[in-house]
């Protein structure tokens, strides 16, 4: 959860997005996309092992996260980037 809320208490209107009642931050996929460019790799591969208790809520709001990680990940490293993931 910490990577979907990010910096919480610091958000503006451009920076986050409202899937129900989970406010999704850029902050982490951000981050996670100048990480990215700088150490010249193409992407990540998410692996998530436990159940979300949030339900399908969280799941859906963990899938708009991927979303806006792969959005970050296509403007700064380039559209050949990608995000793969999967879960139990």
């Amino acid at each position: 959860m910490k990577l979907m809320l990010g910096n919480a208490p610091n958000l503006s209107m451009g920076s986050s997005a409202q899937i129900g009642s989970i406010l999704l931050s850029r902050h982490y996929a951000s981050r996670l996309a100048e990480l990215a460019y700088q150490r010249g790799f193409d992407g990540y591969l998410l692996n998530f092992e436990s159940s979300l208790p949030g339900g399908s809520e969280q799941a859906r709001a963990l899938a708009a996260w991927i979303v806006l990680l792969r959005a970050e990940l296509h403007t700064k490293v380039g559209s050949h980037s990608d995000v793969v993931w999967w879960g139990p």
